[in-house]
């Protein structure tokens, strides 16, 4: 949205399922990599310095420009989008506005700016294929709501399509994030990096629901513990910050309790005026007749954030020429191997408009060849048993704890599946995506962020290094 909204003229191909940014409880982080007197901010291991700065020097005039759009649009009843600053992570430094809504809210304002612009045309489909001519990128293959295929010719193409917490049987992300942005780009011979560093949120709500409702870090910064089934707290045993532990380390701790039989649960029961300043975790909790105020909400961790993917540089171009990459999808080197509270959002806005920039410079008027990859013809959408069955492997095997076996054994069920799996377009992503995370996860032999083998549990100073790799291009037809 970021990225149309700064291009003179665009056209956005979008599902009708929304993406995980609406769903974003944290604030804007604008002070990255900055210091506040004796204040250090944290680094992710394996950032990229360069992306760290052009975030730091670039999120506070994104963020003036985001404010900018919110002050231009008001509401039914009158009311504005207000942007305020808030303390994250001991630094005056966040930008948040309805309360542990900030995602939605920023999403409200860029969907209405977009609805407003004349130059921003949106087609309601799936993106399914990216469309060649021997050399650049010059459109996509679609499928409309109708199921009809249809050819998108472009002058570029930005992958802005999320992550791929979908894969995963246990997750917080919602059914669009399924990597699909991700596969197009491995099929087409884009260079993708990072793909075993997958982040896995440490309290999510364990209730029928998937995705799984997600509890912010917030309600914890503002109080509330962790009890076993007893209501024993258990964290202030394992790490000296007890709740407010590394994310990994806690959504390890907490994945451990649920194995082990003794559950989890956050217990806000003490936190003041919840209801005012937590209203997403309350709404969630009503829903399934948990009421935080009075009772224990039970947890577990679920995939939440994928860190790796395309490689592209700072301006947001990937290794294929005429294609650029955005958010989630990308791996720009910002997040390192676990991504930090608040930096998401912040990312997205400002690659988003540098990617503008650089496209509005480099794109190229599509010539009259196309190719595409051979098996996109007349496919259905909807994934079949088979997605099910990928997801439980990508969890027991590919989650939380890793090991050789385990890893092993996923690349040989995954790649048992594929002929089923390549029955539908969304099946064919997942095969095609969870192979490449496998493959990256057994390539590094060692712990470090968000990717934890209990086979190599040191981390490894030879392997402190992003691995960027180059699947290779799949068989392509051609189509005009």
């Amino acid at each position: 949205m970021t990225a149309a909204l700064t291009l003179d003229e665009s056209v956005i191909l979008t599902t009708d399922l929304p993406g995980s940014s609406w769903w974003a409880q944290g604030g804007i982080s604008i002070k990255s990599a900055f210091t506040d007197g004796a204040k250090q901010d944290r680094w992710s291991d394996l950032t990229d310095p360069a992306a760290v700065e052009r975030i730091a020097g670039d999120g506070p005039e994104a963020v003036d420009w985001l404010r900018t759009e919110a002050e231009s649009l008001v509401t039914d009843n009158g009311e504005q989008t207000v942007l305020g600053e808030e303390g994250i992570e001991g630094l005056d430094r966040a930008i948040e506005t309805g309360n542990d809504a900030t995602g939605a809210e920023v999403m409200r304002v860029l969907n209405s700016s977009l609805a407003s612009r004349d130059s921003v045309k949106r087609l309601l489909g799936r993106a399914i294929d990216l469309i060649t001519d021997g050399e650049r990128v010059v459109g996509v293959v679609a499928v409309d709501s109708r199921a009809r295929q249809r050819i998108v010719m472009a002058p570029a193409v930005v992958i802005a399509t999320g992550g791929l917490g979908r894969l995963y049987q246990r997750t917080t992300n919602p059914r669009g994030s399924d990597g699909s942005g991700l596969a197009m780009a491995i099929r087409a011979g884009a260079r993708v990096a990072d793909l075993e560093f997958v982040q896995f949120h440490p309290t999510a709500m364990t209730v029928a629901k998937d995705p799984l409702p997600m509890v912010s870090e917030r309600v914890r910064r503002r109080g509330a513990i962790l009890v076993d089934a007893h209501g024993r707290r258990f964290m202030a045993g394992i790490h000296s910050d007890a709740e407010l532990a590394p994310p990994g380390l806690l959504a390890r701790a907490i994945w451990r309790q649920s194995v082990r039989g003794a559950g989890a649960y956050l217990d806000a029961r003490h936190v003041h005026e919840l209801a005012d300043h937590h209203p997403t975790l309350l709404a969630h909790a009503m829903s399934v007749g948990i009421d935080p105020r009075t009772d224990l909400v039970p947890v577990g961790a679920a995939a939440h954030y994928q860190i790796g993917g395309v490689a592209t540089d700072l301006e947001g171009r990937t290794s294929l020429p005429g294609l650029w990459a955005v958010g989630e999808a990308a791996s720009t080197g910002l997040h390192g191997s676990t991504r930090l509270l608040s930096n998401a959002l912040l990312e997205g806005i400002v690659f988003g408009r540098r990617v503008a920039r650089s496209v509005a410079a480099e794109a190229e008027t599509p010539g009259d060849v196309a190719y595409c990859p051979v098996d996109s013809r007349d496919l259905p959408v909807t994934p079949g048993p088979a997605f099910e069955e990928l997801r439980k492997l990508m969890w027991e095997h590919v989650g939380l704890e890793r090991d050789g076996d385990g890893l092993w054994r996923a690349h040989n069920e995954l790649t048992a599946l594929v002929p089923v799996l390549r029955r539908t377009l969304a099946g064919r992503d997942a095969a095609t995506v969870a192979i490449q995370v496998v493959a990256a996860a057994l390539r590094r032999t060692e712990s470090r962020g968000s990717h934890y083998r209990i086979d190599h549990q040191a981390t490894d100073p030879s392997q402190a290094a992003r691995v960027v790799v180059e699947p290779g291009p799949v068989e392509v037809e051609r189509l005009v």
